[in-house]
């Protein structure tokens, strides 16, 4: 009797550390997913970053009028 107490009492733990195992599993997927989904995101992020750079450069370099004609000769600035 006492063989088969230990028995089911066995099972028993095997069968809650089943459905644990199966809990955490599901979470691990699931953390995972997110973890994925969160790089994604990043490197979206880190490419749009890089492009935003190059306009605001792009911006700052046609904003400074810096206009130069080949042939056309600049007079002479005295001050």
């Amino acid at each position: 009797a006492d063989f088969k107490a230990v028995a089911d009492n066995m099972d028993k733990e095997l069968y809650d550390l089943g459905i644990q195992t199966g809990a955490l599993e599901e979470r691990i997927d699931e953390l995972f997913a997110a973890k994925n989904d969160m790089v994604d995101k990043i490197q979206n992020m880190a490419s749009d970053y890089k492009r935003l750079q190059e306009k605001v450069a792009d911006l700052e370099d046609r904003s400074h009028n810096n206009i130069r004609v080949c042939g056309v000769q600049e007079p002479i600035q005295t001050n």
